[in-house]
């Protein structure tokens, strides 16, 4: 994370320095003037649960174990370049092509891209940088961003996407942001760029022994400075990292503004960008020294941060599900209940409500795709009908009401015959 400490002598007016202000501010000190979001969470995909499962604590942690012992890795040493011949050949391990973009005495950016299957020309962008400073080894700053983008790339290496996904990890940013500025150089202003999505510094800080874990927030962080135009389209995505946040990971959420790292190159000429960066209540304190190592990172915050950034890398990606299994046990409820299903060819579904409220209905198919849903809204008791969107010869179906907002913790699975 790359940070210069700035002083502000005088009041900002008119905005004039509003844009130098969000640019230079100390990143890791601005953590107290977060607010915790209110979003609430949205439904949850069977698919992408499915796909969360794959990560794995202890790929995670051999990441930044490796880290760990390559020491400081900072911008053009031998180090750095050893680190970025690694991340290539795990890369080309899992079956990619792998580009590696010089950047002129400061390293390569590592960079892999997966084309979309109906829609290769419309991106999403998933980066981090990998270089440290040259007082500390980096291994949450960003060997966890490191680690994270590893995971993404190794799960979804066999999924398919209908928009293009690209993963890159920058050299440089401790140095002004160099790695990314120069990969936004090479694709220029015409990218058809959905987002750019920046992880950087998720790994928090080691509880005490004995001691509850103190990592329970991280910030979720959106455009409100820079070029205006792509504010909006930032806080519909930032929105959106919120909202999968909440409900695929057991961390909350908190709301800032992006500034200081690797997406500023990008918002810069215009594209949209959002971002994750840990939550530490006062700062975290091994941030830039030598002591940013891995006993002092709380692995489990990491982890649960990765399955976040893969299921947003996977929605906003739009991959392609999988069938997903037709025989799990459904716990009865007797507020809500199924009936008439119709046939195969025209289904609908009748829902039965025993209490007036706030209902909601979401009904996936066999491969996790929502096929059709009733947005929570205040009902009677009684029966209603909801036809379901074509479902490709789909057999089984997921159906997950809601009350009030609440999930009712009950999944109902029917089978057409």
């Amino acid at each position: 994370m790359h940070r210069t400490f700035v002083v502000i002598l005088f009041l900002l007016m008119s905005g004039l320095v509003a844009q130098q202000f969000n640019n230079t501010l100390d990143k890791n000190a601005q953590k107290d003037y977060t607010v915790e979001t209110v979003y609430n969470s949205i439904a949850k995909s069977p698919y992408i649960e499915e796909l969360i499962k794959e990560v794995s604590k202890d790929s995670i942690l051999a990441t930044l174990k490796y880290l760990d012992d390559m020491g400081v890795k900072n911008a053009g040493s031998a180090t750095l370049d050893a680190v970025g011949d690694w991340l290539r050949e795990k890369l080309i391990g899992y079956g990619y092509e792998v580009e590696m973009q010089d950047v002129t005495n400061r390293g390569s950016n590592v960079i892999i891209e997966k084309k979309g299957a109906k829609y290769p020309d419309k991106k999403v962008i998933v980066g981090g940088h990998y270089d440290s400073v040259t007082s500390g080894p980096g291994v949450n700053d960003n060997g966890s961003g490191t680690a994270t983008l590893l995971e993404i790339a190794r799960i979804l290496k066999d999924r398919t996407t209908d928009y293009s996904l690209i993963l890159v990890w920058f050299t440089a940013e401790e140095v002004g942001l160099l790695g990314s500025k120069e990969y936004v150089k090479k694709i220029g202003p015409d990218m058809d760029l959905l987002v750019m999505f920046n992880i950087d510094m998720i790994g928090g800080v080691a509880s005490k022994k004995g001691m509850p874990s103190a990592m329970t927030h991280v910030t979720c962080e959106e455009d409100r400075g820079g070029v205006s135009s792509n504010n909006a389209k930032s806080k519909k995505y930032t929105d959106t990292l919120v909202m999968v946040t909440n409900t695929y990971t057991s961390i909350k959420t908190k709301l800032d503004r992006a500034y200081g790292s690797d997406y500023l190159s990008f918002e810069s000429k215009g594209y949209t960008i959002t971002g994750y960066y840990e939550y530490v209540p006062g700062g975290n304190p091994y941030y830039h020294k030598p002591t940013d190592l891995l006993k002092n990172m709380d692995v489990d915050y990491a982890t649960e941060l990765t399955k976040g950034a893969l299921a947003f890398a996977a929605t906003v990606s739009r991959v392609e599900a999988t069938p997903i299994a037709c025989h799990r046990q459904t716990k009865s409820q007797s507020v809500f209940s199924l009936s008439k299903i119709g046939s195969s060819s025209s289904i609908t579904l009748q829902y039965h409500l025993s209490t007036p409220g706030i209902w909601g209905v979401q009904v996936f198919d066999i491969t996790g795709r929502e096929v059709a849903h009733v947005l929570p809204s205040f009902k009677q008791a009684g029966s209603y009908l909801l036809p379901l969107m074509s479902t490709n010869g789909s057999r089984c179906y997921i159906v997950r009401p809601t009350l009030n907002d609440v999930s009712l913790g009950v999944e109902k699975i029917f089978k057409v015959k």
